[in-house]
């Protein structure tokens, strides 16, 4: 059954990358430049090494959709490969006044080294007996008993800090939960003072996942989610809304050792984009004080569908610039992006004169000025070649690989805690990946991972003292002897 399953999926998902590529291959021009046709054949060779790359795992390894190497390679391909080639049809090759066009070759050839190393380094120690292949992993064991009454103090005081800090910005309560249609507001965003306690944003979200799977209490799992939602709203962060999307989904899979069918990933898929795209259709009428309005006044178009993928899959755009400016014009920050992790969780209402993060030096001198206060993002193999250049990509891509093969075993083992923290995990990989920003990226992870780091006080009486076994997505309860555990195994 499992050579069945295995070989029905390697033709899936090469039918896939073959029509991808087809796809892809159509956005070629005669009326290409001799730069902008090396380009385009260099993303082409990129595309078909990394679909040879994936059917290689897939057929030795096994390839799961919720693993840590799927989610990153489709964001690879996604914002160094298929946003690229639209552009670049489309002649959108520049950003904020700059054509990056002419660091593309290098950029790519960089890009395709770097993810090389990179999936070396994730397979390097992989067990490729068929003992990790997810339908040989073992039931997902309960072995703690979270306090309910705990996990939703530590939600409500999250939830109290992400409020406050929307306060300092000016918007009022009734703002807020009103969707902006009633209420004061004073945008204020040049207030920073009490920007950091927008960090409990991820804590939240982790108790939340932990109040979702781990109480009875239907009447608070919805009412802790509509305040969530609507918060997440008025905040108006696509990423956020990733999480929310896709760690319930990684948690249901994965524990119940699943693979998700195609048409409900289309599904979930359509499903976020159009969120998406109704937030970024939103995006300037919240950021001025106004009201949510729908899809505007144009109403639904496809352009509006399409919106979120030109602001949150444009990050190439600096590095196709960057690699022509770095070291020849720049010289490389060699680390300074990375240790401002030291400074940046000092709170500027006690610093005044705390110094700015080196990433906009970063992108100031990839673009210009305007990029720099824009909010204009880098991705990780970018801010990984503007510190350490090429021979930096090549090693801190094989170290990013060693880390998403670490983080991987956090599902393959039995303990549903283990899995939870994963679940929450793997859509962080998204902002660590496209919009990389080390330091605030660590944080941003610390703070996700608080109510595990904290977890003896979450819990309800021992750990250990009551186990439950999952298998299919049911729950066993019992003492946590052999014998309980053999029973759940075998049914």
């Amino acid at each position: 059954m499992n050579s069945i399953s295995s070989r029905s999926g390697t033709q899936a998902l090469t039918a896939l990358f073959i029509a991808g590529g087809i796809i892809l291959a159509s956005r070629f021009s005669f009326s290409f430049s001799a730069e902008e046709t090396r380009l385009y054949i260099a993303l082409m060779v990129t595309y078909t090494w990394i679909s040879i790359l994936l059917l290689y795992a897939r057929m030795r390894y096994d390839l799961y959709v919720f693993e840590p190497i799927s989610f990153v390679t489709a964001i690879y391909i996604a914002v160094f490969i298929v946003k690229p080639l639209i552009d670049l049809r489309a002649g959108h090759m520049t950003e904020h006044g700059v054509d990056v066009s002419g660091g593309g070759l290098k950029a790519t050839l960089i890009l395709l080294a770097g993810y090389t190393c990179l999936y070396v380094g994730y397979y390097l120690t992989y067990d490729a007996s068929g003992r990790k292949r997810l339908e040989n992993l073992p039931p997902v064991e309960e072995t703690s008993e979270y306090e309910p009454t705990a996990l939703y103090l530590l939600w409500g005081f999250c939830f109290a800090m992400c409020l406050l800090c929307m306060f300092s910005q000016g918007l009022s309560l009734s703002y807020i939960f009103s969707l902006g249609k009633s209420g004061e507001v004073t945008v204020a965003e040049s207030n920073t003072a009490l920007l950091f306690l927008s960090n409990f944003v991820v804590t939240m979200i982790s108790s939340w996942m932990l109040i979702l799977f781990k109480t009875d209490n239907p009447a608070g799992k919805v009412l802790v989610s509509v305040l969530q939602v609507i918060y997440l709203i008025m905040r108006n962060s696509r990423w956020l809304i990733l999480i929310v999307i896709l760690a319930p989904a990684a948690f249901i899979y994965t524990g119940r050792r699943r693979r998700p069918r195609g048409i409900y990933l289309v599904l979930l898929g359509m499903a976020g984009l159009i969120i998406f795209a109704w937030m970024q259709a939103n995006r300037v009428v919240l950021s001025s004080g106004g009201a949510i309005q729908g899809w505007g006044a144009e109403g639904f178009t496809l352009a509006k569908l399409a919106a979120p993928f030109e602001s949150d899959l444009n990050t190439y755009r600096a590095f196709y610039s960057m690699v022509n400016r770095f070291p020849e014009r720049y010289p490389y920050l060699l680390g300074t992006s990375y240790l401002y992790m030291f400074v940046l969780f000092i709170p500027r209402v006690l610093w005044r004169g705390k110094p700015d993060n080196p990433i906009r030096t970063i992108i100031e001198h990839s673009l210009n000025s305007r990029a720099r206060v824009s909010g204009t993002a880098v991705s990780n193999i970018g801010e990984i070649y503007a510190n350490f250049g090429i021979f930096g990509c090549a090693v801190m891509m094989f170290l990013i690989g060693r880390i998403l093969a670490w983080l991987k075993h956090f599902y393959e083992g039995s303990r549903e805690d283990a899995l939870i923290i994963y679940a929450v995990m793997y859509p962080l990989l998204f902002q660590w990946t496209a919009r990389s920003n080390f330091s605030g990226n660590f944080y941003m992870t610390v703070f996700a991972m608080l109510p595990f780091i904290f977890r003896k006080y979450l819990l309800q009486g021992r750990p250990g003292q009551m186990r439950r076994y999952r298998k299919n997505g049911y729950r066993y309860k019992g003492n946590a002897g052999p014998s309980e555990r053999e029973g759940a195994e075998s049914a």
